[in-house]
């Protein structure tokens, strides 16, 4: 799947953050936006993520912290899988990229790594076809 934007302009108030950008994203390829701060990725990432088959891990992930990370998981379900079929992906996500990830810690007691792969699970269970990673560098040690 390709995504192609074509004279793409965005401005908030005053600041236009994005004028007249024009990009294709091809498939099974990386890809990267590069850019000073402010030079407006991340707002071009937010409407390449309204694409379907499109999702994206934000640089400081979205959880609810008095839940646990399968918890948060099945927080982002919307009724697409069972709680069985979401265990069974998860248990194979997690033997791939995260094997030593506890599920069941809340997210409170959770570093940035873990964090992060809990918003990776929750969307790569889903299968998307493009994943964007907001600013991933962000999260290393």
């Amino acid at each position: 799947m390709d995504i192609k934007l074509k004279n793409i302009s965005k401005s908030f108030g005053a600041k236009e953050v994005l004028k007249n950008i024009s990009v294709t994203f091809e498939s099974g390829k990386i890809n990267a936006i590069l850019g000073e701060n402010g030079a407006g990725k991340t707002t071009l990432a937010n409407i390449i993520e309204q694409y379907p088959g499109v999702a994206k891990i934000d640089q400081t992930p979205l959880l609810a912290n008095d839940l646990t990370i399968l918890q948060n998981i099945y927080l982002c379900n919307n009724g697409r899988l069972t709680k069985r079929q979401i265990k069974a992906k998860i248990s194979e996500l997690c033997a791939k990229w995260c094997p030593d990830l506890n599920l069941k810690k809340r997210i409170y007691n959770c570093g940035a790594d873990e964090r992060f792969f809990a918003s990776l699970l929750s969307k790569l269970v889903y299968d998307p076809q493009i994943l964007i990673l907001d600013e991933p560098a962000s999260r290393l040690d």
